[in-house]
């Protein structure tokens, strides 16, 4: 299970899911006004946008593990050191960031600064960044958290129709 919570100039979305290894995805964001939900099983995907019925998309993409990306993240990352916390600090280039699909090309030129929580034993239990993005001629504060909770517990992801 993972909660994620972007802030983009001030501007608060909220992802909420559960992934089932290794292709199934339960996700439920959180916007200004939006509210949206998609089950991924596979190369299939369901949306459900407000209180409007469950529709399979037509144009999908196969579902990839949020473990998956953070791992890369992980071996991406550039100068880690592990703080008094237990937590992991480094930074991540904006080449990996891109290739990540963490930020949008030409976005930043800076270095992304990323911290990895770790629990006693060792597991990635967050993922944080941070960055100065440009769009429309503005540089805008970008922060991403994504906390990881109740690992081999979440419940079945099926099909909702």
């Amino acid at each position: 299970m993972f909660i994620s919570t972007s802030t983009l100039n001030g501007h608060q979305v909220v992802v909420r899911g559960r992934a089932v290894l290794p292709d199934r995805l339960a996700l439920t964001f959180v916007g200004p006004g939006a509210h949206e939900d998609m089950v991924k099983l596979g190369h299939v995907t369901y949306v459900k946008v407000g209180s409007a019925p469950w529709k399979q998309a037509s144009m999908a993409t196969k579902a990839t593990s949020p473990l998956a990306g953070l791992l890369a993240a992980l071996a991406a990352s550039q100068g880690l050191t592990l703080d008094g916390a237990g937590q992991l600090k480094g930074q991540l280039s904006v080449k990996d960031a891109t290739h990540l699909g963490l930020v949008a090309a030409g976005s930043t030129t800076q270095p992304l600064r990323v911290m990895f929580g770790l629990d006693r034993a060792g597991h990635v239990t967050g993922f944080s960044l941070a960055a100065i993005v440009t769009g429309g001629g503005r540089s805008v504060a970008l922060t991403q958290t994504t906390g990881f909770t109740q690992f081999d517990q979440a419940p079945a992801v099926t099909a909702p129709i």
